[in-house]
């Protein structure tokens, strides 16, 4: 599995991909691992301190006692309790297995790596725990630091992410949509996503080196008529609270997180005199001239529902004719509210009123309607053939792998079964059980003749 985490080396500080247990670049971990794990322990017998690995319990003197004693303990038991060549049952399948040495418990290779494997999660998670190595691994993994993928700045998290902030989240979703888009053959503006992003990473760089926060306590005194009203209420939640995250800034306005550098840049810009307002009305214009639709002239304005009081409802369905009187009852409520109401979703009620407008009017496109759910249905017919086709592809071996195991296994019954089927059928017709078998046997001739040969072959030789 590839890592996508970027992080920095806690020992060099460079840059590198790694999971989340991996704290340092490939050359610093090298170096790290030639370092030794043996320690000062303490003997469990004698008390002496003494250089030992993680499992070493006591002192190289009492650890001969203790091996000559073991060795005592054998000679008086009189030898090996299983004798080589014994028959005795594997610890975790449960087969009996030949004993050909005397600490033998697993019967094959696979067994054995199954019970060591179980033997050392048991004790890396009692080691784990009495050494306090969980608690210690928390700690690194929250001092470990991430590179984001967006702005290119390290930070800290406990949690598993590559990016820093609401902010470049939201940004880099975008550019993730719309090169997803794109690959869908619609028409997106990635160049404009991308320049962003690098004039973010510039603006970062350029406060990491030295840049300082811009004070905006100086536009206390502008007029700020100029700025539109979510734009007013970031710049004065900015001078009343000085040092505020965008975070609380967000919370104190209401709005999102990754908005209030942009409001802030926008306000400061306009007090300024350097905002380009030109610049922005023709991205405007760019971006609606790319997605304008046909027949869409200009900006598109609620339609008066009033005026279809007195026409004949009844050619509308269901969902239509609720919608359409929802909405007379209610001139100016907001959509969703009105969803709300008849229980459906606001796109679907935007959709609805569309369509009865347009029965209505008498513009509305029956041919072209039922040409699209034609295609859709189409569409999910293919769909459904090829995950029909697909799942018999994956279980056909599995499935014929069954049908023979339980033909073994039900042989004797599946022969009567056929033969009692088969003399059904002859009593309930035999003018056409006959021609049945008589086509069959036209069909095969060949095929049962060579069987038929083949079987009195057969019965030659046993009779020899």
């Amino acid at each position: 599995m590839i890592n996508r985490t970027k992080k920095a080396c806690q020992v060099c500080g460079k840059s590198f991909y790694g999971s989340t247990d991996c704290h340092y670049c490939p050359a610093c971990a090298r170096v790290k691992k030639l370092d030794t794990v043996v320690k000062i322990r303490t003997c469990q017998d004698c008390g002496l301190e003494f250089f030992g690995g993680p499992r070493a319990r006591r002192c190289p003197g009492c650890a001969h006692e203790a091996q000559k004693e073991v060795n005592r303990r054998f000679k008086r038991k009189g030898g090996a309790i299983r004798p080589l060549g014994s028959i005795d049952k594997c610890v975790i399948c449960g087969k009996e297995y030949t004993v050909v040495s005397g600490r033998q418990k697993y019967c094959s290779d696979a067994c054995q790596r199954k019970g060591v494997l179980e033997w050392q999660r048991k004790h890396k998670k009692g080691y784990n725990k009495a050494s306090g190595q969980d608690i210690k691994k928390q700690e690194r993994r929250k001092q470990t630091q991430k590179v984001c993928v967006y702005c290119l700045q390290r930070f800290k998290s406990s949690t598993s992410t590559n990016l820093c902030s609401d902010y470049c989240r939201a940004e880099q979703k975008k550019i993730n949509q719309c090169k997803s888009d794109i690959n869908r053959g619609r028409k997106r503006n990635l160049d404009a996503l991308e320049r962003r992003r690098e004039e973010y990473r510039e603006q970062k760089a350029k406060e990491k080196a030295g840049g300082k926060r811009i004070d905006y306590a100086r536009y206390r005194d502008r007029d700020l008529s100029v700025l539109s009203e979510t734009e007013r209420k970031a710049l004065i939640g900015v001078m009343d609270n000085p040092g505020a995250t965008y975070k609380e800034l967000a919370q104190l306005i209401g709005a999102r997180e990754g908005s209030i550098g942009s409001l802030l840049n926008r306000a400061r810009k306009k007090l300024d005199g350097t905002y380009d307002y030109e610049g922005v009305r023709e991205r405007a214009k760019a971006y609606r001239a790319m997605h304008k639709k046909e027949g869409d002239e200009g900006n598109r304005r609620r339609v008066d529902y009033a005026g279809y009081r007195d026409r004949n409802l009844s050619i509308l369905s269901e969902m239509e004719r609720k919608a359409i009187v929802v909405e007379m009852d209610n001139p100016g409520a907001k959509r969703k509210e009105l969803a709300e109401l008849i229980g459906i979703s606001e796109r679907a009620m935007n959709s609805a009123l569309n369509r009865a407008r347009k029965k209505l009017d008498g513009t509305y496109d029956y041919e072209g309607a039922r040409e699209r759910d034609q295609k859709t249905h189409r569409k999910e017919r293919k769909k459904d053939r090829e995950r029909a086709r697909k799942y018999y592809e994956e279980h056909k071996k599995a499935r014929s792998e069954y049908a023979k195991k339980y033909y073994e296994k039900n042989k004797e019954k599946i022969r009567e079964k056929r033969k009692e089927y088969e003399a059904r059928r002859y009593a309930e017709n035999p003018d056409v059980y006959k021609a049945q078998n008589r086509r069959y046997y036209l069909a095969h001739r060949e095929e049962i003749l060579e069987k038929e040969k083949i079987k009195r072959q057969k019965k030659k030789e046993e009779n020899k």
